[in-house]
């Protein structure tokens, strides 16, 4: 995780910011909503491979140390991700974050059409992970505080 943030730190100023405060900068927010309870991934504009790739380990952080089962992405702003990271989500993330416990998804439909492909053709992969997909984000975090995982 060092060498990613490093790299990730070094590969452009919105890295830079990234690396310094997960939770504010120009790409994305990672928290966790204890109400829900959940981690939480806001996505705000488009991700390198590089930052895609540190915010997934970050997410990862945040539901071990929290033990989330849950989680809500308001993916409005998230963008195309090329095959290459598409396939690391799927074979090496994923089944990270399934044996760390994550168990549903609740997240609120990417406002691009690019986005839309890439989330659609994600979720496609999300098995076991039970995942539903929302117009806008209080419906998303309703039907998950709702949601027993």
């Amino acid at each position: 995780m060092d060498e990613l943030e490093r790299r990730t730190r070094a590969e452009s100023p919105e890295g830079r910011q990234l690396a310094d405060d997960i939770a504010e900068n120009p790409i994305c927010c990672l928290t966790f909503d204890p109400a829900i309870p959940a981690a939480v991934v806001v996505w705000r504009r488009y991700a390198t491979s590089l930052q895609l790739r540190f915010i997934n380990e970050k997410l990862l952080e945040l539901i071990v140390k929290h033990r989330a089962r849950k989680l809500l992405a308001d993916d409005t702003g998230f963008s195309a991700v090329d095959r290459a990271d598409q396939a690391w989500i799927f074979q090496e993330w994923m089944p990270r974050a399934v044996e760390a416990g994550l168990k549903v998804v609740a997240s609120k439909r990417p406002a691009g059409y690019y986005g839309r492909v890439t989330v659609q053709n994600v979720q496609a992969h999300l098995e076991p992970i039970k995942i539903e997909v929302f117009e806008d984000l209080p419906s998303a975090r309703e039907w998950l505080i709702r949601y027993e995982a």
